[in-house]
């Protein structure tokens, strides 16, 4: 599973590029959550494709006489679109914590506090105005570790 996350996370970063470069930033918070939002309706549309071809080699399944009936052909097509549709999502939130966290530029004189977990793991960052930065992603937490050390 690891070699699959690895070369997921690789096409999101190259999606997360793409829509930087083609759309740029986001003007506020509420344009991010907007195309969030967007994303996240498509992938329930992908998805009850997907339920849809379910049902459909199910009922081909319980018609059959036969173990293996050569003649159900099942369609990743449904599948496909679901995990495209998954990866844009995971990119907007990528795009979105970015540029939170380069708002800032991570200059120690606007940060207050860094958020740390029992192992180490940066969680989030206080800045100086009280607003925080919550960071979900561990291997962007270790990338802010190295930053700190320079």
């Amino acid at each position: 599973m690891k070699i699959l996350i690895d070369k997921v996370d690789n096409l999101i970063e190259q999606e997360t590029a793409r829509i930087t470069a083609e759309f740029g930033k986001y003007h506020s918070d509420h344009e991010a959550y907007a195309v969030l939002r967007e994303e996240v309706d498509e992938v329930k549309v992908e998805m009850a494709r997907a339920d849809s071809e379910l049902k459909r080699l199910w009922e081909l399944i319980k018609q059959s006489k036969e173990e293996v009936d050569k003649g159900i052909e099942p369609s990743d097509t449904a599948f496909l679109f679901l995990a495209c549709e998954a990866i844009q999502c995971a990119s907007v939130c990528r795009k979105w914590r970015r540029q939170k966290v380069n708002l800032v530029g991570l200059k120690r004189e606007y940060i207050e506090d860094v958020v740390r977990e029992d192992d180490g793991f940066i969680s989030g960052i206080v800045l100086k105005d009280g607003r925080k930065i919550e960071i979900a992603d561990r291997r962007f937490g270790k990338f802010l570790d190295k930053e700190e050390e320079e």
